[in-house]
């Protein structure tokens, strides 16, 4: 049996962090940095960077496939 993927979810104002699953529930409580939302009276919710990174690439290459695509039909 493999092991499950772990991330680490970071508090954008404290810069602490958690290790979790990679989609965690939305009432988990890596989620969320409870000291922060102590402070500043709001649910203060963690982003996993590395997952953010994947993301962004993702969309990066969808965008130079879908131009490439569209400089190919227009040639014809």
């Amino acid at each position: 049996m493999s092991k499950k993927k772990r991330v680490r979810w970071v508090c954008p104002l404290c810069c602490k962090g958690a290790n979790g699953s990679i989609r965690p529930r939305r009432n988990d409580a890596v989620r969320y940095c409870l000291p922060c939302t102590k402070k500043t009276g709001k649910l203060t919710e963690r982003a996993a960077p590395s997952l953010e990174r994947k993301k962004r690439e993702r969309e990066e290459a969808r965008k130079v496939k879908t131009y490439l695509k569209l400089l190919t039909s227009k040639g014809r």
